[in-house]
């Protein structure tokens, strides 16, 4: 477990209006900010969507870190 603990207990805060600033300005139907330890995504807070996380190895997070330098998506 990463020492960040206390983000499991976050279903709302501060960052909630963020999210949905972005999804609302960039027309998405999601939007989240997530947390990443050794074996899992966290998303502490999140617009459009029902779960509250994934497993590391399934995140688009993941896969950009391990990449190692810049990510490009055309779209």
């Amino acid at each position: 477990m990463a020492p960040y603990k206390q983000a499991d207990a976050l279903p709302e805060n501060a960052l909630d209006r963020l999210t949905t600033l972005a999804a609302r300005l960039f027309r998405v139907p999601t939007a989240f900010v997530s947390l990443i330890d050794d074996q899992r995504q966290l998303f502490s807070s999140r617009y459009g969507l029902n779960i509250t996380g994934t497993a590391r190895s399934v995140a688009f997070c993941d896969h950009t870190l391990a990449q190692g330098e810049i990510l490009c998506v055309p779209d």
